[in-house]
């Protein structure tokens, strides 16, 4: 998980999440939060440890910070490509807590 940085009226938050799982990229979430979970999401990918980025930027698509954290988040979305595994709208539906 990480996320990329935030601009103009998200500048002191983050711009979007940068989605895995399993280990794989599955694309970026930027839209969907409210105020609230805005911040309850920023508490934590601020004060979570920086690591090693496992995916290029280029994948990606933009400079993103990769954090170690066991933030578990729920999106819902349009379709996953079949031939990338990258999902298609990801939208913030809710923090998942396992």
């Amino acid at each position: 998980m990480g996320y990329t940085k935030g601009e103009n009226a998200r500048s002191q938050f983050f711009g979007s999440l940068v989605l895995a799982k399993d280990g794989e990229y599955i694309g970026c979430c930027g839209s969907g939060f409210n105020s609230l979970e805005l911040y309850k999401v920023w508490d934590i990918l601020r004060d979570a440890p920086r690591k090693a980025k496992p995916f290029p930027d280029y994948v990606v698509g933009e400079d993103y910070v990769a954090v170690d954290t066991t933030l578990r988040v729920v999106v819902k979305y349009y379709k996953q490509s079949d031939s990338t595994g990258v999902l298609r709208f990801p939208i913030f539906h809710a923090i998942f807590n396992a």
